[in-house]
């Protein structure tokens, strides 16, 4: 139920909406134009820092996947495909994900089924990562294991994983990895041209290093457990300027709370303070606001008032965060609510062409933007806007996504701007 305040606030927002300029008047419309790629099969469509490709996985005959780069300037040519390659190219091996890391460079992720024993508890699958160049030619494995390995080694490295941590966008040849193995864990700053890479930091047992960095690209959050006085003890350690690792107390809790507390990011704009999901003392999951300055929680961002909150929505142009342009929640699917006037009126305006999709907007590398749509009644699909008013149609992507259809009026109410939005889902 919307509280009598939160009421307020709604009716007076919607007040200032209603005698605001529309910003949508101001952006051309985009329209739809005729397919010029004719993928039957696609999924993970992505453009590269600098716009220039775009890559996708891809399947011509719905069985065989393939990794598809398109130059995004001339859609109209055959793009580059190539499947597993190197020594990665092994029976029943197949592609989990493709990721931009640099301008010529794709971390691709895959996996193979392995079995240790009998039965369903003695299957599993054992991951591989290669750094691979715009012609497939070159596979590259990161933290790549030198000299002869013995039998128990080679037994030990199927449970080797690497992840990637973030893409150190202000070096264009190096990312952070975390690097697990049955002895250690530990983050590597890897180069992508090479795999080679030195360790930044080592993570012991009761530690759980956060895939989130700053804008320097250091590593200053890690979740801690520890056993205290019969009971399990949650927290967050950040590290300062200096590098100095600070527990925080009002980010610790007991497992007794059952308190559901996710850090998510740092304000790029305002990285004394860091983004948390939170269920404190409500109902629904909501977004909020931590000072580390003031070690205190100091602004609520955003709450719907039928849903769960789920994240948040980061501009990344050329993967660089830029600012918070927008939230997602729960509802009959996951969906976005942007406070970005630019994000919002493009949105609106592909909703409008496309009734009935859920639309999610992707940050602007370069001229291109790309747009996925999905709904219970449509396959997800994928589009190319330029210049913020050609949207072209990229194909059929690989899996129809499926959900429960709920139409009901949600009023959306968020205290970190002062944005509205009232409409049927």
């Amino acid at each position: 139920m919307v509280s009598v305040r939160n009421l307020r606030l709604f009716l007076m927002t919607l007040f200032m909406c209603a005698t605001a300029p529309f910003a949508l008047a101001q952006t051309p419309t985009p329209l739809p134009q005729e397919t010029l790629t004719r993928e039957p099969f696609l999924s993970q469509v992505q453009l590269s820092p600098d716009g220039e490709h775009m890559a996708a996985l891809s399947s011509l005959d719905g069985e065989t996947t393939q990794i598809a780069i398109w130059r995004t300037g001339a859609l109209n040519e055959n793009p580059r495909r190539f499947g597993i390659g190197g020594a990665a190219a092994r029976q029943n091996v197949d592609f989990s994900s493709v990721q931009w890391v640099s301008n010529d460079r794709l971390l691709v992720l895959m996996q193979q089924p392995v079995r240790v024993g009998s039965g369903s508890e003695g299957r599993f699958y054992t991951a591989m990562a290669r750094f691979v160049n715009l012609d497939g030619s070159q596979w590259i494995e990161p933290l790549a294991q030198g000299g002869r390995r013995t039998e128990m080694e080679r037994f030990a490295d199927k449970f080797l994983s690497v992840q990637l941590i973030d893409t150190l966008p202000r070096e264009p040849n190096h990312v952070l990895m975390l690097r697990s193995t049955m002895d250690e864990d530990a983050i590597y700053r890897v180069d992508v041209r090479t795999g080679r890479g030195e360790v930044v930091q080592r993570i012991s047992s009761r530690e759980g290093i956060l895939p989130i960095v700053d804008s320097a690209g250091r590593v200053r959050l890690k979740q801690t457990i520890d056993f205290v006085d019969g009971d399990w003890t949650i927290g967050f350690e950040i590290a300062d300027a200096n590098g100095t690792w600070q527990r925080h107390d009002a980010l610790s809790y007991t497992a007794r709370a059952r308190r559901g507390l996710t850090a998510l990011g740092f304000d790029p704009q305002n990285e004394d303070i860091v983004v948390f999901l939170d269920d404190q003392n409500r109902d629904l999951a909501y977004v909020r606001g931590y000072s580390l300055s003031q070690r205190a929680f100091v602004e609520d961002m955003f709450q719907h008032p039928q849903y769960e909150a789920s994240g948040v929505i980061m501009d990344r142009p050329g993967l660089v965060p830029a600012s918070i342009v927008g939230f997602r929640y729960n509802g009959d699917a996951e969906r976005s609510f942007y406070t970005d006037p630019t994000y919002r009126a493009l949105a609106e305006s592909i909703e409008r062409r496309l009734p009935g999709r859920i639309v999610r907007i992707g940050p602007r590398n370069g001229r291109y933007r790309i747009i996925a749509t999905s709904s219970s009644r449509h396959a997800p699909a994928y589009y190319l806007l330029t210049d913020e008013t050609n949207l072209t149609s990229l194909g059929i992507p690989s899996r129809a996504y499926r959900a429960t259809v709920s139409r009901k009026r949600s009023s959306f109410i968020t205290t970190r701007a002062m944005v509205c939005a009232f409409r049927r889902s």
